[in-house]
């Protein structure tokens, strides 16, 4: 009587809408009308059969409407799991640029200790050029006073000479002869005369001397004041290189440590996606497992309703599973 029934009910739900759609609905009514018919209590079948039409094409239009918000909600997770491969796309094409990037920075690091090189070797050329136009003039005085000084010195050497010469004939000229003894000699006026110049040349010499002593002692304060220069200026550049270079490794350590924060951020994003889709993925598996596990038990069942009911609920699992991993999805 059973299969009667259900044979009738899948016989009208079949006339009034098209039930195989899906698998589980082609399985229900090939079921159905493969039932084997048994005699008996014919009244009883026609009233419960009236009732199965009722609950059945009630269960088939929610089972239909069911299958539409699983085919929809289908669509949805592949667009999803679209968008999940585009974002590790671009995850994979970000990690390239970050590496792409850090090579860069070493290029530029590298490019810039060159011209640091450049640059120091250039300044030390024109510290020396400036040294060089600034001693070079020193020297030349230095040059051109010893020179003086040997021209002064040849000329008292020359003038000393006249002198030891004057005074040797004055000397002659003083040894007494008979006639000179009779006679006033004039030899010593001249001799007091050469003895002055002799003093008054001493005095020059003397003073000569003292100009000299006190070029010399210019020459060696300005030289004194050039080393000391060139020992400030070279520990302010060798302070300047410490500093700009400590700026650079500080600057590269910021932005070093800024993409390895992006890097970590990124992978727990993506840690979370992956562990909320396997999740998902399992959740699919486990209500499949179970869908198939209520086919065939509701196979094995002599009434149709049941079987509607159970499918019903599977259904119903799996689209509320949908709903929230895609809630889940739009929020992260």
């Amino acid at each position: 009587t059973e299969g009667r029934a259900s044979l009738r009910v899948a016989s009208a739900a079949k006339q009034r809408m098209p039930i195989k759609s899906t698998p589980l609905a082609a399985s229900a009514v090939s079921t159905a009308e493969d039932a084997p018919a048994t005699p008996g209590n014919r009244e009883a079948e026609a009233e419960d059969g009236e009732e199965m039409v009722c609950v059945d094409e009630e269960l088939l239009q929610r089972l239909q409407d069911a299958e539409g918000r699983y085919a929809s909600l289908t669509i949805e997770l592949k667009a999803e799991r679209d968008v999940l491969k585009g974002e590790t796309s671009r995850r994979k094409a970000a990690e390239s640029q970050a590496a792409l990037m850090k090579r860069a920075m070493t290029d530029m690091q590298k490019e810039l200790d060159t011209l640091k090189d450049q640059a120091e070797e250039r300044e030390r050329e024109r510290e020396m050029e400036r040294e060089r136009e600034t001693v070079e003039p020193v020297r030349a005085e230095e040059t051109e006073a010893e020179r003086e000084r040997e021209r002064e010195m040849e000329a008292v050497k020359a003038e000393l000479a006249e002198v030891q010469t004057l005074l040797e004939e004055a000397r002659k000229a003083r040894e007494p002869t008979p006639e000179a003894q009779a006679e006033p000699s004039t030899d010593d006026a001249r001799v007091a005369t050469l003895t002055a110049r002799l003093a008054e040349r001493e005095t020059e010499v003397e003073e000569r001397e003292r100009e000299v002593e006190e070029r010399d002692a210019e020459v060696a304060r300005i030289s004194t004041l050039l080393s000391d220069a060139q020992a400030v200026i070279q520990r302010l550049e060798g302070e300047r290189e410490v500093t700009e270079r400590v700026e650079a490794e500080k600057e590269a350590e910021r932005l070093t440590e800024e993409l390895e924060r992006e890097r970590e951020r990124q992978r727990g994003r993506d840690a979370e996606r992956d562990a909320e889709r396997e999740r998902f993925v399992s959740q699919i598996e486990a209500l499949e497992q179970s869908q198939g596990q209520a086919k065939g038990e509701s196979e094995g069942e002599a009434g149709k309703q049941g079987q509607g009911y159970a499918a019903y609920a599977v259904l119903v699992a799996i689209i509320i599973a949908l709903v929230a991993y895609l809630a889940v999805l739009r929020g992260a």
